[in-house]
């Protein structure tokens, strides 16, 4: 028993040490690499603003596009983890109850269209403000968002959980793309 304890703690400590050895490295690395997301000090939004460089009055106009925009979505995003954390704990009860998951699955069905049809209209409404040449860059961005989430589905299998965290990794590597 006391063996056992021994080597459970000498695990542990090794899987900290190791992890804090990999995340000094990270820091490290990141502060000799242009494209290193933590050098820049900006915001996505910074950065895509710059990328696009806007004037200070289309600044002005897509941030009174996007303030309500994000609003939105992050109160749509927040039910839809809360449905699917309920989703997933009626799947585990045994038996599950299939007539309230096909609920709860037809409501976060239609919350993720509403979602989509705000990023629509959104997208619409920020293209008004941009010139020609900025609207290339802009879709132009769009799509290599587009390339990463498929090539990370392709490299990891779409985790439907995760969504938020590979989209927003993969707008911070299109934004870097060209810097």
């Amino acid at each position: 028993m006391k063996r056992k304890m021994i080597f459970m703690a000498v695990s542990l400590l090794v899987i900290v040490n190791v992890s804090s050895i990999f995340t000094i490295g990270y820091h490290r690395w990141c502060r000799y690499r242009e494209r290193c997301h933590r050098k820049s000090g900006q915001s996505v939004k910074e950065q895509l603003y710059q990328r696009l460089s806007l004037s200070a009055e289309q600044i002005e106009e897509m941030d009174a596009v996007r303030e309500p925009f994000i609003a939105e979505t992050v109160r749509m995003g927040s039910i839809i983890r809360e449905k699917r954390t309920e989703l997933v704990d009626i799947l585990e009860a045994s038996p599950p109850d299939t007539e309230r998951i096909g609920k709860i699955h037809t409501h976060i069905d239609s919350l993720q269209a509403r979602l989509q049809e705000s990023v629509i209209r959104c997208i619409l409404k920020e293209k008004e403000i941009l010139t020609p040449d900025q609207q290339k860059t802009y879709f132009s961005m769009i799509r290599e968002r587009f390339h990463c989430l498929d090539r990370n589905d392709k490299m990891n299998g779409l985790d439907p959980f995760m969504e938020d965290s590979v989209e927003v990794k993969c707008m911070r590597d299109s934004l870097h793309k060209t810097q």
